[in-house]
């Protein structure tokens, strides 16, 4: 088992040395390596010269219109990756690790990694259909609003008195119809009185609806029935009209801010593909806090010459202890493991695209974490540390497994982006 074991780490070790030759990754910055600890057990990154400091920017960072077409994207027919099915090392029956738990893991050059074209090619679909999105709803908000002046152009040509009226009147029922709305959700039955007082049939006899009526919703209502009484049948169609380009802006204003969202996360998932990831989750967060320091350590070797020895399946973020551990998307915490086994404290987090996290070496979980806990990204999971890995630097062991896969994929390059 031995000899098996050691033949797969000198095999990956030799890819991994191939591919880092060949196709080198430019780090956005170099850092001093005694500006933070470096691990030297036997499960953390091996000591050579940390790089990359920073946490990951917010999607979209850097490319604010996502304008910009990603270059060196490599043309790889569909389908190049090679199908392997990896055991996963930390499945309930192997739980807690013992000697030999990495027994099955795969070689390393059977682990798919570089740059796949045709996640980048649909990556950049997207951003385009997201950047065409934003245009043609800034086009609709910047006519909304030009709409909008003209029309206060003319409610301000009837006088200052009338103007006072119409203003009033429109904002009231502007209001009014938002709280219908907000009555209908709940099932209130005081959204079918609403739809009477906007638009009465005779003025005269609206006092009755107010006796259903209460509070805000009263006010709400007198405000716009005492300003429409004094408005002519002409002035009250403006108050209609801005009524209803009112709410257009409003319905414009969110389908501009929904495509720059969009955008964001097109843009952000297109450089981290053409950047080597395998999968992107919208809204991604770094999973630590806070300055950082790590490097490209995926298919490093780890334990060699005893039984648990395996090439390294995640990234190592080092960190100072007690550094806030962050979920990367919204999702469900699956499981919880104690301070036992080679990864000491750690979790598991399913995020909503499908992907699966493992975080280890925690020092401590934050309250209200365990198992079955929906998080949003960005909630903190607990503490860097190094439980697990006595004697190591603090830092988070951080793996990725896609949608649909057993196998990990190298986080660095999403990590980088």
């Amino acid at each position: 088992m031995r000899a098996q074991n050691r033949r797969r780490v000198v095999a990956g070790v030799a890819v991994l040395s191939a591919m880092l030759v060949s196709a080198p990754i430019a780090l956005a910055q170099s850092v001093d390596p005694s500006a933070a600890p470096v691990p030297t057990d036997a499960t953390s990154p091996a000591a050579t010269p940390s790089t990359v400091a920073g946490a990951a920017p917010a999607p979209g960072a850097g490319s604010p219109d996502g304008g910009a077409t990603v270059p060196g994207a490599p043309e790889l027919p569909p389908g190049a990756e090679v199908p392997t099915t990896i055991a996963d090392p930390f499945a309930t029956n192997a739980e807690p690790l013992s000697s030999g738990a990495y027994g099955g893991q795969p070689a390393f050059d059977s682990v798919p990694r570089g740059v796949d074209g045709a996640l980048v090619r649909t990556a950049q679909q997207r951003r385009q259909a997201a950047q065409n999105a934003v245009q043609a709803a800034q086009a609709d908000l910047e006519a909304s609003v030009e709409r909008m002046a003209e029309l206060d152009a003319r409610i301000a040509s009837t006088g200052a008195e009338r103007e006072a009226d119409l203003l009033a009147a429109a904002d009231a029922k502007t209001k009014m119809r938002e709280r219908a709305v907000e009555a209908y959700v709940r099932g209130d039955q005081s959204f079918t009185v609403w739809a009477l007082i906007d638009n009465p049939v005779d003025y005269s006899r609206a006092s009755r609806y107010l006796e259903s009526l209460a509070g805000q919703d009263r006010n709400l209502a007198e405000t716009y029935l005492r300003s429409v009484r004094r408005l002519s049948s002409q002035e009250r169609a403006l108050v209609d009209e801005r009524t209803k380009l009112t709410d257009a802006l409003a319905s414009v204003t969110a389908r501009f801010e929904t495509a720059q969202v969009e955008l964001a996360n097109a843009s952000f998932c297109e450089r981290a593909f053409a950047a080597g990831s395998h999968t992107c989750a919208d809204g991604f967060r770094f999973p630590v806090l806070g300055e950082v320091n790590f490097i490209d350590s995926f298919g490093f070797p780890r334990q060699v010459g005893n039984p648990n020895q395996h090439w390294h399946e995640g990234s190592d973020v080092m960190a100072p202890s007690g550094r806030e551990v962050v979920a990367v998307e919204r999702g469900t915490i699956t499981r919880v493991g104690d301070d036992s086994g080679l990864g000491g404290l750690r979790m598991w987090l399913e995020g909503e695209s499908g992907n699966r996290y493992y975080y280890a070496h925690f020092s401590s979980y934050a309250a209200g974490i365990g198992v079955g806990t929906i998080v949003e990204a960005g909630t903190v999971l607990g503490g860097v540390g190094n439980t697990g890995a006595p004697g190591s630097a603090p830092h988070l062991h951080f793996e990725v497994y896609p949608a649909g896969s057993d196998r990990p994929m190298n986080p660095y390059p999403l990590l980088k982006t």
